[in-house]
């Protein structure tokens, strides 16, 4: 992933890496380990380091962008700049843990297995 190159940035603070190519499962994982009030798990794309378009998920709170699977936390401005990142959707913390229970998948997830548990969806 193209954040991977700016992980060593002073305005780029490095947190505990996940595995590679499990990014909806580290989401969930780093939620359910890390609770923070206010915190939306995103589900859309980025552009990686071999300029692709991928899916990918992260999670926002208030400023800020947690990307456990690039293993930062650094400014969402910044992050969306960067990556070329497009939410596709956005769910609260409750909602993301009900939706994978439901679902059994870490997403990303289709409007019928989420029904009515989002924030924002473009459908």
């Amino acid at each position: 992933m193209i954040i991977y190159k700016i992980a060593n940035d002073d305005n780029v603070a490095t947190i505990s890496k996940y595995e590679d190519g499990n990014c909806f499962k580290n989401v969930i994982d780093w939620i359910s380990k890390n609770s923070v009030s206010n915190s939306i798990v995103v589900h859309g794309k980025i552009t990686n380091f071999q300029d692709s378009r991928i899916d990918h998920a992260w999670i926002e709170i208030g400023d800020e962008v947690i990307d456990p699977t690039a293993g930062v936390k650094m400014n969402k401005i910044r992050y969306y700049s960067i990556t070329k990142a497009e939410a596709d959707a956005k769910y609260s913390e409750i909602d993301t843990l009900v939706n994978a229970v439901r679902s059994g998948n870490g997403g990303p997830w289709t409007k019928a297995e989420v029904g009515n548990r989002y924030l924002f969806r473009i459908d």
